[in-house]
């Protein structure tokens, strides 16, 4: 390897800093698309589904109060009733501006059963205010004609057009819970694989750099000991690669080379006053 020590320290470094802002932008990214499930189901979802219940509950309770009204006959009575039924009505007009405002976020399929209730809930009102119209008068007889003949019909439609908007709306809410736990689901693996490759990845380096800077350090060690057994000057260590290491050995062997020449000139010196 031709990469110095330091160098592999900072690549290890930027490795182990690389897998903590995946392992980031992976948790980010879930929780973003986790918020934004959110507030689909805080701003849309649920208003959606509350505006329905209520539009359904109410619609029940004004047949009940319609059928109340035409069994009684003291008119303070009715009058009550009346304002019962009013209310109610209030109720549900208000809610379908609710949900009203709610349709330009909405699918084909929304607005077309929004479309649906409003129709059945317009029919509605007109046959039961034919209703109350005669049984304010006490004509019961009229009343239970227009109760079967107009208000019941219209009354079923519109209860089987609510439930099946209902079900639509719990459906929509289901599906974007069960892709909030997908999304949540995909932001954990991609941690997970990102925090276990990176750690197989800085192991594998980390482990690189161990063997090179332990063979290093054990090659100069051997060297010198061996030297130091044998006074053999002559030995060399071995360069194995152009980092630190590899320069501290190639500065051994220039200091051996040196002594090894040193040496033998005071050999040679030695030889010749001997000689002489």
């Amino acid at each position: 390897m031709q990469m110095s020590i330091s160098r592999r320290v900072v690549l290890l470094v930027t490795m182990a800093v690389l897998v903590l802002v995946v392992v980031g932008l992976a948790g980010f990214w879930g929780t973003h698309d986790l918020s934004a499930t959110v507030r689909v189901i805080n701003n849309e979802t649920t208003p959606r589904a509350a505006a329905i219940d209520d539009i359904k509950s109410h619609a029940y309770l004004t047949r009940v109060n319609t059928l109340r009204h035409s069994l009684v006959i003291e008119e303070a009575r009715k009058n009550a009733i009346d304002k019962e039924i009013e209310k109610s009505r209030a109720l549900i007009a208000e809610r379908m501006k609710t949900y009203e405002a709610l349709l330009a976020r909405s699918d084909d399929t929304d607005r077309t059963l929004f479309a649906e209730d409003a129709k059945l809930l317009d029919a509605y009102f007109k046959a039961m205010d034919k209703v109350l119209e005669f049984s304010r008068a006490n004509d019961n007889s009229f009343v239970r004609d227009t109760i079967d003949g107009k208000l019941d019909p219209v009354a079923e439609k519109l209860g089987a057009a609510l439930e099946a908007h209902q079900q639509h709306v719990r459906a929509a809410g289901a599906q974007t819970g069960q892709a909030s736990e997908a999304t949540a689901e995909r932001s954990l693996a991609v941690s997970v694989l990102a925090i276990v490759v990176g750690a197989l990845a800085i192991a594998a380096a980390g482990f690189v750099m161990r063997r090179g800077i332990v063979g290093g350090l054990a090659a100069v060690q051997g060297m010198v000991m061996r030297i130091e057994n044998t006074l053999d000057f002559s030995l060399r260590v071995p360069v194995a690669a152009q980092d630190e290491l590899g320069r501290m050995a190639t500065a051994l062997n220039s200091l051996l080379e040196r002594l090894q020449t040193s040496l033998r000139t005071i050999a040679q010196s030695a030889a010749n006053v001997e000689a002489a």
